[in-house]
C-alpha cells in the first residue's frame, strides 16, 4: 500500500484488467467495480492502514507504481453511513454486503426524482440498505447488508434470501436475491426483465408458467395482481394431495415472485408431476410442473 492516500485506479493499475471488484470498509461499505460508470463507485481512494478485499478473474501480482500523482478533488471515500444524508438508524452496516445500482431509472414514466429514498427490506422487515437519489434517475452503489451471525440483532438477510426494493413508497415487483459477498446487481437489468418500466400495475390476474421447467430442485413461480386480493398459492401432487402452501395472505396489486425449493411438509418432494394452483378473489388457475432428479 502507498505511504499516503492514492486513487484506487492508480493503486491497482497493474492488476486492474484482472480485477472483478474491490471492497473496503470505513463506517460503511465501499466498493469499486471497474466495469460500471465511475460516478457510482464509492471506493475512490485507498489509504494506508486499511485492508481491502479483491475478487480477481485469475491469479495476478500487484506491483505498486513508483510515483503517486496528486488526487484531484476527492480526498476521502463516502461510505453509506454518511452518504448524502444520514442513514436511518435501522440500517446496520455488517461485514458482508452485495450492492445494487441503477442509471436513468423511471417510475411511472418519469425519472426518479432527486431526494427519493431507495430502500432494501428483508423478509423480516429489517431495513438493510438505503440510498437517497442525488441525480434524477440514478442511485447506487447501494450496499445491501447481510445478517451478522455473531450478533443477536437482525441486520439483514441470510445468503440465499430475498430482499424487497422500495423506491419511495413503491415496492418493485421483483425482489433481489442476496447471493454472495461482493456481488453487484445492475438494477436496469431487473427493470428490463419486468418489461422496461416501473410503476405500471398489471391489468389482469395471471399465474405464469414456472421457470425453469422441468426443474431440479427449485423453481420460480410468478403471478400478477391488478388489485389487492387474498392470495392462496399451493402445490399438489398427481393424487390431488396438497404438499405445501407457498402463499396464504392478502397482497397489494403488483407483480410477485415466489420460489419453491422442493420442500414439502414431510421433507423433499420426489421426482414427478406437480400442480401449482392459485386462488386470488374469483381468479383461479392451475399450471403443471415437472420435478426431475
Amino acid at each position: 500500500m502507498p505511504a499516503r492516500q492514492d486513487s484506487t485506479v492508480h493503486t491497482l493499475a497493474g492488476v486492474l484488467d484482472s480485477t472483478i471488484v474491490v471492497q473496503g470498509f470505513d463506517g460503511g461499505a465501499l466498493t469499486y467495480d471497474p466495469t460500471i460508470p465511475d460516478e457510482f463507485n464509492t471506493l475512490n481512494v485507498m489509504s494506508p492502514g486499511f485492508g481491502y478485499w479483491l475478487k480477481m478473474k485469475c491469479a495476478d501480482t500487484l506491483v505498486y507504481p513508483a510515483t503517486i500523482p496528486p488526487i484531484p478533488v476527492v480526498t476521502r471515500n463516502i461510505p453509506l453511513a454518511s452518504n448524502l444524508r444520514k442513514t436511518e438508524a435501522s440500517v446496520v452496516p455488517t461485514r458482508q454486503w452485495i450492492s445494487i445500482w441503477g442509471k436513468g431509472m423511471k417510475l411511472n414514466g418519469e425519472l426518479i426524482p432527486v431526494g427519493t429514498v431507495v430502500k432494501a427490506v428483508d423478509k423480516d422487515g429489517a431495513t438493510c440498505g438505503e440510498f437517497t437519489v442525488a441525480k434524477a434517475g440514478d442511485f447506487g452503489l447501494m450496499p445491501i447488508y447481510a445478517d451478522d451471525p455473531d450478533t443477536r440483532i437482525e441486520e439483514g438477510p441470510k445468503p440465499g434470501e430475498y430482499v424487497s426494493i422500495y423506491i419511495g413508497n413503491f415496492e418493485v415487483p421483483a425482489p433481489i436475491k442476496w447471493t454472495e459477498f461482493g456481488d453487484i446487481v445492475n438494477f436496469n437489468d431487473v427493470v428490463t426483465a419486468l418489461g422496461g418500466e416501473l410503476g405500471n400495475l398489471p391489468k389482469t390476474f395471471e399465474l405464469h408458467q414456472n421457470y425453469p421447467n422441468p426443474f431440479k430442485p427449485s423453481t420460480t413461480i410468478k403471478y400478477d395482481l391488478p388489485k389487492q386480493e387474498n392470495v392462496v398459492l399451493k402445490i399438489y401432487n398427481v393424487l390431488g394431495q396438497e404438499v405445501v402452501t407457498l402463499v396464504n395472505q392478502k397482497e397489494k396489486a403488483g407483480y410477485y415472485s415466489v420460489e419453491w425449493n422442493g420442500m414439502t411438509r414431510s421433507g423433499f418432494a420426489s421426482s414427478g408431476v406437480y400442480f401449482c394452483v392459485i386462488h386470488a378473489g374469483s381468479y383461479n388457475k392451475t399450471i403443471k410442473m415437472l420435478m426431475v432428479k
